[in-house]
């Protein structure tokens, strides 16, 4: 039999640190990073392992004997994250519930139980397998004993194990199983503050085993080592005796004769831990478990009616006031009472007529509204996106699909559209039922979390900013949507010519001066041609040499000279090549016009984004960026009208900290970053140099982001007392921003969330963590939340407003992009006077500010003329 042992505490640690700047949260909010990759880890053993006995090591409370040894033994750690330590009770007990067992004993490490497990094994004639990153336990492999080491990367996630034997571990640290506690009493351990032999490394080490097997043998030798060597090895003797005790492991820590038979996986039953990972909010684990159709729950089961016939249809409606509608694929489901889903044969365009007069549900109204403009019909009474909803009820989630939010607030599993079709490219492809069954389901769940998300809306306070905000925004991105901007072929075909010419340029240009041909897009092989070959000052090293990121090239421009400028310029323009000058053609419609779609729910702070293709992503401030957007025009007889905010994030933040400095920038109309270097530098506002402009506009976009001295100064090309010296006097002359801030986190540690000036929530669970990276992003969070949360409603404000001053004067203008803080119309010639007034009216009345909001107008013949 082969016995798995699971290092319980590194596997934990492990867990909960790959997540670390992107906590896993339950529905509560607690972070289950650990709980979940621990046990997903554990499923993926079981599944792709043989494993026939299993067990885990953890260690337990209070000193082993390591301490009472040397009471310094770990003194240097640092405490477990206070969110890392909670979720330990909570595997445990589901390690408990399925049967699994926690192998431990007070006074001994969990390496010593490991150790006793395996001596276990061995006894009786059986293999073991340590689940394990630790190095001390590379001493136990040999002898039937291995270990399942997790390697870097994608296994901090779940998988990617490397089985290692003796021949793996030579090859790893360059010495054997038999001389791995030699080789650790040497290099030491800073993690558990063991001192090993001080000025000794790896290099020495394995030199000095090699040569002389064992640390006793290389003691014998003294006279014929280094005298640096040997200097060494003498005055850190002592020590070296004292690692040696700490890291040998004990194997006498499992009393009794018998064998490994009580750790059998057949007395193991996953399926009793499953209500804790429904608890958790891990259904993927549950899935793992027992199987898809095993974890559906029973309210998922609704009755499903076929409607072949516009009679039976209007029968289904009759007396109904709201649908909840699922699409895919051109077909249509819905329901109108709870229990009972309906699937509508028809063809759209009869089944969008019937629903004329109901008030609209839906997960995602969008597609579902430009459906029904395509087939003829209109769908003015939507009451509920559910998509929308869940994400103003918890922004700073990633993923708002209606299994997700079914599951959330209906506990209920919802199957996927791929898992439905399996085989079948569309719907239209899998018998009746099946589809009816699929769309019924979902447009059921719709009308049961139409109804719960409302309720939730009400008692959090946030239906009001739904009702009068996001709801009618979803009708207007669908318009802009629709209505798509028109990309010129000609043009862009021509821009695409001479981009590729100027990466084949660029790509002989570096060529010649590296002397050879290579793979400029491979970062190992760019890292030999700049470090090896040219040697030019490298960086931080990674997986595939030295770094070659763009900021490293960039700080390398001074010391590289030409080929770091061709090398920079090629970058942009491949990345314009391949982002946008060739994918951007295939995106064209049959009219000529590409379609992005807005996402109202992309960010966690309120600003809308777009993907397929993403229109905001186009560089603003380059040429390239201006010769993209000049490949997209108007209508002929129209034109493009830009409208754009300005500064309109530093004019929240004058707003919303009230400090006079600032808010009297905007007051006199001086620009304020002049007006902000005027002030540190006490200059006039007339005095002040570019550079020092350049300072002010670094800091004064920094403060809202929490920029640190350190980051200052790397922007800016300063030293650190520099910078320090200059955010000192920022917040000295704007005392009210520095109290805004303090103001604004301390509220966020005592309520858990940041709130925008307009009611928009965003929770910020890791306010309080323990670990002090998750604390102070929580709390940088918690000021920009507010300040870019703000300024996006705002924007979302004018655009419901000019939408609804266009729909009066019956405007032939129409929306057609929001890119950040800009608007882009499409505009008549003949409406061109009126719609310029009309917008800035709207978009500077959008709100009552304590300073005045000013928006620019531009019109130009294409994008790229704004501008």
């Amino acid at each position: 039999m082969k016995l798995f042992i699971i290092d319980g505490y590194s596997i934990i640690y492990r867990s909960y640190f790959a997540h670390i700047n992107n906590p896993m949260r339950n529905r509560e909010g607690e972070n289950i990073s650990a709980y979940y990759g621990f046990f997903a880890s554990l499923l993926h053993i079981i599944s792709n392992y043989q494993v026939d006995c299993l067990a885990v090591a953890m260690d337990e409370k209070g000193p082993t004997f390591r301490h009472l040894m040397y009471p310094e033994y770990k003194a240097t750690r640092d405490k477990a994250p206070e969110d890392l330590h909670a979720q330990v009770p909570k595997i445990k007990g589901s390690l408990e519930k399925a049967g699994i067992a926690i192998v431990s004993r007070e006074g001994y490490e969990a390496d010593d139980m490991i150790a006793s497990l395996v001596r276990k094994a061995r006894e009786s004639g059986n293999e073991a397998v340590i689940v394990t990153p630790d190095k001390d336990l590379m001493q136990l492999v040999g002898d039937g004993v291995s270990v399942l080491r997790p390697v870097s990367g994608t296994a901090r996630k779940e998988g990617g194990y490397v089985m290692m034997g003796e021949k793996e571990v030579v090859e790893t640290f360059g010495v054997k199983p038999s001389q791995i506690v030699d080789y650790l009493t040497i290099l030491g351990d800073k993690a558990d503050n063991v001192p090993g032999i001080k000025g000794l490394g790896e290099k020495t080490a394995v030199t000095l085993l090699t040569e002389y097997i064992t640390l006793d043998g290389v003691y014998r030798h003294l006279d014929v080592l280094s005298p640096g060597v040997r200097k060494k090895l003498l005055s850190g003797k002592e020590d070296a005796e004292l690692s040696k005790k700490l890291i040998v492991l004990k194997d006498d820590g499992l009393e009794g004769s018998d064998g490994i038979a009580r750790y059998s996986m057949d007395s193991i039953d996953l399926s009793k831990a499953v209500p804790d990972f429904n608890d958790n909010n891990c259904a993927s684990l549950s899935r793992r478990v027992l199987g898809k159709a095993a974890t559906q729950k029973a309210e998922a089961d609704v009755s499903c009616v076929v409607l072949h016939t516009r009679e039976e249809a209007l029968k289904a409606l009759s007396g109904a006031t709201v649908a909840a509608l699922a699409m895919e694929d051109g077909a249509l489901g819905f329901s109108v009472s709870t229990g009972t889903g309906y699937y509508l044969a028809l063809p759209l365009k009869e089944a969008f007529s019937l629903l004329k007069g109901l008030r609209i549900a839906g997960h995602d109204l969008k597609p579902i509204l430009k459906a029904s403009w395509d087939n003829g019909s209109d769908l003015p009474e939507t009451t509920m996106d559910t998509m929308v909803a869940s994400w103003l009820l918890k922004s700073e989630d990633t993923n708002y699909s209606l299994e997700r939010v079914a599951d959330m607030y209906l506990r209920r599993e919802l199957e996927k559209l791929s898992d439905a079709l399996g085989d079948a490219a569309s719907l239209s492809e899998l018998p009746e039922e099946k589809a009816a069954r699929y769309l019924a389901r979902r447009a059921e769940a719709v009308l049961a979390l139409s109804k719960k998300l409302t309720s939730l809306l009400h008692e959090r306070s946030l239906y009001e900013l739904y009702r009068d905000m996001e709801h009618p925004l979803i009708r207007i991105l669908a318009k802009m949507e629709k209505e798509g901007i028109y990309l010129s072929s000609e043009k862009m075909s021509e821009l695409d010519r001479s981009v590729e010419q100027k990466v084949k340029e660029l790509e002989a240009d570096i060529y010649a001066l590296s002397g050879e041909v290579f793979n400029i897009n491979s970062p190992k092989k760019l890292s030999e041609i700049l470090f090896d070959k040219l040697k030019l000052t490298p960086g931080k090293k990674n997986s595939n040499g030295y770094a070659v990121d763009t900021p490293t090239l960039e700080g390398l421009r001074e010391e590289g000279g030409e080929i770091i400028t061709k090398l920079l310029s090629y970058r942009q323009y491949a990345k314009l090549k391949s982002t946008y000058t060739a994918p951007l053609q295939e995106l064209r419609g049959e009219d000529g016009r590409v379609r992005t779609t807005f996402l109202q729910t992309g960010t966690a702070t309120g600003r809308l984004s777009s993907r397929n293709p993403n229109l905001q992503n186009i560089p603003i401030r380059t040429d390239e960026g201006r010769l993209i957007r000049s490949t997209f025009l108007p209508k002929p007889c129209s034109v493009f009208l830009s409208a754009d905010y300005s500064q309109i994030e530093l004019c929240v933040l004058a707003h919303v900290s009230g400090d006079k400095n600032l808010q009297d920038a905007f007051k006199s109309g001086h620009d304020i970053h002049r007006y902000t270097a005027s002030l540190i530098f006490n200059k006039d506002v007339v005095e002040v140099s570019d550079h020092e402009r350049r300072v002010a506009k670094t800091i004064n976009f920094g403060i809202m982001y929490g920029m640190s001295a350190f980051r200052l100064a790397n922007d800016l090309g300063i030293s650190r007392k520099e910078a320090s010296d200059f955010i000192t006097k920022y917040f000295e002359r704007y005392s009210g921003v520095k109290a805004f801030i303090e103001r604004t986190e301390n509220a966020a540690h005592e309520n858990m969330k940041a709130t925008t000036l307009f009611g928009h929530e965003r929770e910020l669970p890791a306010i309080n963590s323990s670990n002090h990276v998750e604390r102070a992003g929580a709390e940088r969070i918690a000021v920009n939340t507010i300040i870019q949360g703000t300024a996006a409603e705002l924007m979302k404000i004018a655009m419901i407003e000019i939408d609804k001053a266009m729909t009066e004067r019956k405007l032939s203008s129409r929306l057609l992009l929001q890119v950040h803080d800009e608007l882009i119309f499409e505009v008549p010639f003949e409406e061109k006077e009126e719609m310029a007034a009309l917008v800035k009216e709207k978009m500077e009345g959008a709100v009552e500010f304590s300073i005045p909001v000013r928006a620019s107008i531009e019109f130009g013949a294409s994008w790229g003329d704004m501008h």
